[in-house]
């Protein structure tokens, strides 16, 4: 059984158990009488110590996984296999794209690069991160603008109360004045 969520496993590890007969009431124990239990190999991919133990892209793809939640480690888990990275098959790319849970993003990329014998994991992986740093940079824009026209707004008020419109006209027009000004009123 393949887990690739990001916790650890906490379900059963027998046929039993999953199917709750083993806790269960009487009739889960006659039933379980019926139903051979199983125990189930678990491969908790994202909790893996040691990924290199496999001999194929699934290496990759669980070592991938595994950092999926640190992002620099990902990033240089990915440069540092870029070659075993680009040579994955379109089969072992997909099933990565879908357990990272950015396959409609990375899948439009892979299409994008004329199919899958073009696609760069690598790459790929460098225009995600690129893209979440864009959006992170227009949110901080649009904050800190938000941030700075609410600053000057109550700058305006203070001065329009204490009748002060040749300080209004200076901080206006004198990014060095209104500087200052924010800071005699704490704002």
């Amino acid at each position: 059984m393949l887990y690739w969520g990001s916790g650890c496993w906490d379900g059963g590890t027998s046929l039993h158990e999953l199917l709750g007969l083993k806790d269960g009431g009487e009739e889960a124990q006659e039933l379980a009488g019926y139903i051979p239990d199983y125990r189930l190999n678990l491969v908790n991919a994202a909790n893996m110590d040691d990924p290199s133990i496999f001999r194929t892209h699934l290496q990759q793809i669980f070592s991938m996984l595994k950092y999926k939640s640190d992002k620099a480690a990902l990033y240089r888990y990915a440069q540092e296999n870029r070659t075993e990275l680009r040579d994955m098959d379109g089969t072992a790319k997909l099933a990565l794209l879908s357990m990272m849970g950015e396959q409609k993003r990375l899948q439009k990329m892979m299409e994008e690069a004329g199919g899958e014998e073009e696609f760069d994991m690598c790459k790929a992986i460098d225009d995600l991160i690129a893209d979440g740093e864009s959006r992170g940079f227009e949110r901080g824009d649009k904050s800190g603008f938000e941030r700075g026209e609410r600053q000057l707004s109550s700058l305006i008020s203070r001065l329009l109360a204490e009748n002060r419109p040749d300080l209004i006209e200076l901080a206006v027009s004198d990014p060095d004045v209104r500087v200052r000004l924010y800071k005699s009123y704490n704002l």
